[in-house]
């Protein structure tokens, strides 16, 4: 939203003209089912309403303080309601006229529901070209430390709580099968040939694949990570690499449910699973074996369109939701055949393996990299060089009669823009002629201002550093305008505690100072302006009391 406000003139033309709606896929649908631009309906439920950084979990609206952030007037966003209640009628004129809508949820927590994990402590994790785990937590909102995300499961009335959901997403689960056939061309179908090559051998063979191609996803948010494939010997086979595809996606799950563990403090006791990849009974025994939990498959792949249909029917008063949470739905059942300890090891080669994906992803090119060859030029960091004639500038008077280092000018912020662009010129001549231009950096003693006035105050018929008798670093590194400021007010410099320099300043006044009592002729040395900002307390405290009358 943000993005087409800022990008799209007829959205930003729209919002000028306050005739700007905003919403998500349900929102469009819904607004042009029950009449659109005629009447339509702007809403949205809250499982959807929770994606889009905009809604505050606790209130179910949109919060003010995001909306102000992102730049979102909140008149522009649909109204928030609940997933399961009668919202209105189909007013498009077609053989659906009349009928009336009454579900809205989100893609996954629409599964959450199709799968009757109504109860706390139920999960559900589909398997399509990523992976999308969510865990109910009942109406209790979990904060997750262990890179997981809390999200409105699901609100089932208008006079109902909400109940929350932890979930975690992966990015490449099918996807990976999708790599090892269109990339490396080890399979040519991903349904038949992964479970027949990969059931082949009894094992990996110590190989294990960690299939970051775009950066991991819970829990690790780790964009700099890259896929690897590690553990390779002579005796490695396709078959191996495709077993090890296959028991990746089932270790990126046992990450996610690891950290719901932590996060809730109640172990899993079984995992519903559906999903497209569901139908691949290795993989599921796989994941059985290494989650150490019953693995129950649904009957049908896609749950999200029968989770849709029961909060619907709910609404209407086709059948009760209450009975569907003790509706005992067919499924069948894969149980773990390994030992703990054969699981744990396994587990703790993969974390391993996790840990060498890290840090691949880089901003920087190295020369191998890029092919290009590391040549340094030693003719222009070691030598000065003799500049030709500058452009006009206060700086010129200079530099006319003196060996300059070019980095020594490259490196002065206070130059004018004429020298810079002049300097600048040379350097990309130096990088065309030398190929790569490597700049040395030179160390530059640390001095403050107040050295620098302290030098020039000591020197008689010095203009201020134009003057030939100067040091060349003098000329290069003082700010004149500042030396000129602190000697033309001929300040005080006294040192606080920690020896911190700090100027106290004469009181230029057209009239004399009267003193009034023999007592306080031991403040006429404070006839200077101190500046209380930069004094300590101490030292505040004794000028109030000596600079005060006596009563």
């Amino acid at each position: 939203m943000r993005w087409l406000k800022d990008n799209v003139k007829a959205v930003r033309r729209a919002s000028r003209d306050k005739r700007l709606l905003f919403g998500t896929v349900d929102t469009w649908i819904v607004w042009n089912m029950t009449g659109g631009p005629h009447g339509g309906l702007h809403i949205t439920d809250v499982t959807n309403a929770s994606r889009t950084l905009l809604m505050n979990l606790e209130t179910l609206n949109w919060d003010p303080i995001l909306c102000r952030l992102f730049g979102i007037h909140r008149d522009t966003l649909p109204t928030i309601r609940s997933s399961s209640e009668i919202y209105g009628t189909v007013k498009d004129g077609s053989i659906i006229d009349g009928i009336r809508i009454s579900g809205i949820l989100g893609n996954q927590q629409s599964a959450l529901v199709g799968q009757n994990c109504l109860q706390a402590g139920q999960a559900k994790n589909t398997y399509r070209s990523g992976c999308f785990l969510l865990y109910n937590t009942g109406t209790r909102r979990v904060q997750s430390t262990h890179g997981l995300i809390t999200t409105v499961a699901y609100k089932l009335g208008p006079d109902t709580p909400a109940v929350y959901a932890l979930e975690g997403s992966i990015a490449v689960a099918g996807g990976a099968m999708k790599f090892l056939r269109d990339n490396l061309r080890l399979i040519k179908d991903v349904v038949q040939d992964t479970e027949h090559i990969a059931g082949q051998v009894f094992s990996t063979g110590d190989v294990y694949f960690v299939p970051a191609f775009s950066g991991l996803y819970a829990p690790y948010w780790r964009k700099d990570a890259r896929g690897i494939i590690c553990g390779l010997t002579a005796f490695t086979t396709k078959n191996h690499i495709i077993r090890a595809a296959l028991e990746a996606v089932c270790f990126q799950t046992r990450d996610i449910l690891e950290a719901m563990n932590k996060d809730c403090g109640m172990p899993l006791a079984k995992l519903h699973v559906d999903g497209r990849m569901t139908s691949n009974d290795l993989l599921m025994q796989l994941q059985a074996d290494l989650i150490g939990i019953p693995v129950l498959r649904a009957q049908a792949w896609d749950m999200s369109t029968l989770g849709v249909a029961v909060v619907a029917g709910g609404a209407v008063g086709v059948w009760s939701t209450d009975k569907w949470r003790t509706h005992a739905t067919l499924n069948d059942t894969f149980l773990p055949t390994t030992t703990d300890d054969d699981r744990d090891a396994r587990y703790t080669k993969w974390k391993m393996a996790v840990q060498r994906s890290l840090g691949w992803a880089t901003t920087k090119k190295s020369f191998t990299m890029t092919g290009q060859a590391k040549r340094k030029c030693s003719m222009m960091t070691q030598q000065s060089i003799d500049v030709p004639s500058l452009p006009d500038s206060r700086k010129n008077s200079l530099f006319e009669n003196h060996n300059i280092n070019l980095l020594d000018i490259k490196s002065d912020k206070n130059f004018d823009e004429g020298v810079n662009s002049y300097v600048e010129e040379l350097l990309k001549y130096s990088a065309r002629k030398f190929s790569i231009f490597v700049p040395v950096k030179k160390r530059v003693t640390e001095h403050t201002i107040l050295d620098d006035a302290e030098y020039f105050m000591n020197k008689k018929e010095c203009d201020y550093g134009m003057c030939e008798c100067c040091p060349i670093e003098k000329k290069v590194q003082t700010n004149w305008q500042s030396v000129e400021e602190i000697i033309e007010n001929d300040p005080e410099i006294i040192f606080d505690s920690d020896d911190n320099p700090i100027m106290v300043e004469r009181v230029r006044t057209a009239e004399p100072v009267f003193l009034t009592s023999a007592l306080t002729m031991g403040a006429a040395s404070l006839s200077k302006k101190i500046n209380f900002e930069k004094l300590p307390a101490l030292f505040k405290t004794i000028y109030n009391k000596i600079s005060s009358p006596l009563t």
